[in-house]
């Protein structure tokens, strides 16, 4: 169901129940069965339906609390569209619980002296080392076309992961 059919359902629903505002329905018995029962706009009971005899208590339960238990659904309904306002309204999360983007990291990192000193010694990178030999290496070692793809794809990230440990590994075993 597409949203505007939901809307409408929900809208079909909350002027249902607002017609039977402060009344409820009741269980009772006529004769040998039993009947749900509302109260009329006169205040008199009025029959609502019939139960067969084959019915089972549970159904019928169901069927006289239907009205108790729309009104409890819609009271959620508000709540949960209220929390979500105002999670909306809140302030974005703080930089620190974002996901990392390591598709800039890496661009960063690749501008670093100290890295593309480890993809020569390390990854044979040819000198000298050029921004554009430095990205290359690093597309072919991650075995991608785009630094991008290093936040699209697990497999990817994880390369990174591993490539970037390694380096930090490398600069702290490095003296310059």
């Amino acid at each position: 169901m597409d949203k505007a059919a939901e809307a409408a359902m929900l809208a079909k629903i909350r002027a249902l129940v607002a017609a039977h505002d402060g009344h409820g329905w009741e269980l009772g018995s006529e004769g040998d069965g039993m009947i749900l029962a509302a109260a009329g706009r006169d205040g008199s009971n009025v029959i609502v339906a019939r139960f067969s005899p084959h019915a089972t208590i549970d159904e019928m339960q169901l069927s006289s609390g239907a009205l108790d238990y729309c009104r409890f659904l819609l009271s959620l309904v508000d709540r949960a569209i209220v929390a979500m306002k105002a999670a909306e309204q809140r302030e974005p999360e703080p930089e620190a619980r974002r996901a990392p983007n390591y598709s800039a990291e890496a661009a960063m990192l690749c501008g670093s002296p100290a890295f593309k000193k480890f993809l020569m010694e390390r990854h044979g990178l040819e000198s000298p080392a050029t921004d554009e030999r430095v990205a290359q290496k690093l597309r072919s070692l991650l075995r991608v076309t785009s630094r991008r793809e290093i936040n699209e794809s697990d497999a990817v990230r994880d390369r990174w992961v591993r490539l970037r440990a390694d380096f930090n590994f490398w600069k702290g075993r490095d003296v310059v």
